[in-house]
């Protein structure tokens, strides 16, 4: 294609193409930062996005609803190209829950019914947190909370010493209720429902 060109304009031909391939890496650097420009780090993004769990279970509390929140989970990914990251999730499972209960949860966040066969809400925080209320089976539900890949530093997951008949198996959660009191959880992966209780508090104390 290029044969008929003096061997001066194929090296200034080779330079051109190596500065744009590094113009189109560097635009999509700083495209991806852009969209994540406001999109705190990790543990702050974790602080946010248990704020989230924190305030369902203070709304879900004092009813006849049963309580679990899971384990911290964490994924690799790419904040951008040259970035990698954390991408954070937990579930808060309810248990003993009614459709209107979690019409008022999504009320309370601000989240669009979406049109699966499933009772499902979604929508996102302000934080660019992710959040889904599913209505999983007859009584049992769960809030899924995430919050998309984030810078990982200085993450760190905290797991007490666990009860003396727990194995290997058993997960810790735990997350801090506004205004005061707690849930802490300790669960076991499930295939039949979002989580296996193990023990737990049942709601904020």
């Amino acid at each position: 294609m290029f044969s008929n060109l003096s061997p001066i304009w194929r090296k200034r031909l080779r330079v051109i193409v190596a500065a744009w391939a590094l113009l189109l890496v560097a635009v999509a650097f700083l495209a991806s930062g852009a969209s994540v420009r406001e999109q705190v780090e990790a543990p702050r993004a974790r602080e946010d996005m248990d704020a989230v769990i924190g305030e369902a279970a203070l709304y879900l509390t004092g009813e006849v609803y049963f309580l679990s929140v899971g384990p911290l989970e964490v994924g690799e990914c790419d904040v951008t190209p040259l970035r990698p990251g954390v991408a954070l999730a937990r579930t808060l499972m309810i248990e003993r829950s009614h459709e209107v209960a979690l019409e008022g949860l999504a009320d309370r966040f601000g989240l669009a019914r979406s049109g699966s066969a499933a009772p499902t809400w979604i929508g996102t925080t302000a934080g660019y947190i992710e959040v889904r209320v599913t209505e999983i089976d007859p009584g049992i539900s769960q809030v899924r909370v995430s919050t998309g890949c984030r810078p990982a530093d200085g993450l760190g997951v905290f797991r007490p010493a666990p009860p003396a008949e727990a194995d290997a198996s058993w997960n810790f959660g735990a997350v801090d209720c506004p205004g005061g009191g707690r849930l802490e959880s300790w669960t076991t992966p499930s295939t039949r429902q979002p989580l296996a209780v193990e023990d737990s508090d049942g709601g904020c104390v």
